[in-house]
């Protein structure tokens, strides 16, 4: 393969690993929000809200490298995205901006509870939005010649009622083994119950989505159907499911991190086994290499991208290792 026609696949892995890492550090955020809304002692939402609210901007920045990697290398992919989702990503941008406001006004108001409530009520809105929307990513968008030909609604169905399920449960089981490793003693064991419970939600999604998926079969006009006819999809499923099961293990026998470090494991594998099932396409019926800007239009990108991503990088590594580990109320000790 010439250099020139290989740039569009390193800018979908540079595009991929972005995705995969805001999906994963924003997912931990949001799973953190949601499980407040079922936290009601006061101590217990300071522990919550502390654990967001050194780290959330850093993660942030990726959803603004994400948006930039692609709109630069994938425009036509944005544009129908931008098209097609509109609804849930206004949604998002809402349950966003509200988690973002109950956290700056949390740490300074008398009254916490209404910004409590607001933080995991944003926090809940924004993962809903982000799982309708990778809802309607595999349930197929309608395109014709490079445009959205489809219903504003048409993410609105069962199967992506279950993938949103499945999105939301990963998220909430990713928040809550990052609070077991980051607690001690009897705070640590609150968060036990409801990480086993996520695990539970989200093997029931995923067997339910599976079945759904086997009956739709192959032809269904969804990447969903297509990718029930591969494989790798009951490859990865499995491999999805043992990761599950080892979380489960670690959570019984108190392992330190590895509750948190296997189950970031578990959605790599969730991410990788979706990708493997789309390759070569990015955006079905538009491949890769369809889909990618033009070539001098990536050099340029791939320049960008060796610059700015490293900076990237070690910021967010310095701001989760100076504020990582630390969340802020003697409970939490």
């Amino acid at each position: 393969m010439e250099p020139a026609s290989s740039l569009p696949f390193v800018m979908f892995y540079i595009l991929g690993f972005t995705l995969f890492t805001y999906l994963l550090l924003n997912g931990l955020d949001l799973g953190v929000g949601v499980l407040s809304l079922f936290v009601q002692s006061p101590e217990r939402r300071d522990i919550l809200v502390s654990a967001v609210a050194r780290v959330w901007l850093a993660n942030q920045i990726w959803l603004v490298a994400l948006g930039g990697t692609l709109l630069g290398c994938f425009p036509v992919v944005s544009a129908v995205i931008l098209s097609a989702l509109s609804i849930p990503l206004m949604v998002m941008v809402t349950g966003l901006t509200m988690r973002t406001v109950a956290i700056e006004f949390y740490v300074r108001s008398a009254n916490k509870t209404p910004w409590a409530v607001a933080f995991g009520a944003g926090s809940l809105l924004a993962a809903l939005s982000q799982g309708f929307m990778v809802a309607g990513f595999l349930s197929g968008i309608p395109i014709q010649n490079g445009h959205f030909t489809g219903s504003p609604w048409f993410w609105v169905s069962i199967p992506s009622a279950l993938v949103t399920l499945f999105v939301v449960t990963s998220y909430t089981l990713l928040g809550t083994t990052c609070l077991v490793t980051r607690t001690k003693g009897e705070v640590r064991m609150s968060f036990v119950r409801p990480a086993m419970v996520s695990i539970l939600c989200v093997v029931a999604a995923l067997f339910v989505l599976m079945f759904w998926s086997a009956r739709m079969g192959p032809e269904a006009a969804s990447v969903l159907g297509a990718m029930a006819g591969s494989r790798p999809f009951y490859v990865f499923a499995f491999l999805f499911s043992m990761g599950l099961i080892m979380v489960l293990w670690s959570l019984q026998t108190g392992r330190g991190r590895e509750p948190f470090l296997v189950s970031v494991l578990a959605f790599g594998v969730a991410c990788i086994g979706v990708v493997a099932g789309l390759y070569p396409y990015i955006l079905p019926p538009l491949t890769i290499v369809e889909a990618a800007a033009p070539v001098p239009h990536l050099r340029l990108l791939l320049v960008a991208a060796g610059v700015s991503f490293p900076v990237v990088i070690i910021y967010s590594a310095y701001r989760y290792g100076v504020f990582g580990d630390k969340i802020r109320g003697r409970e939490a000790q």
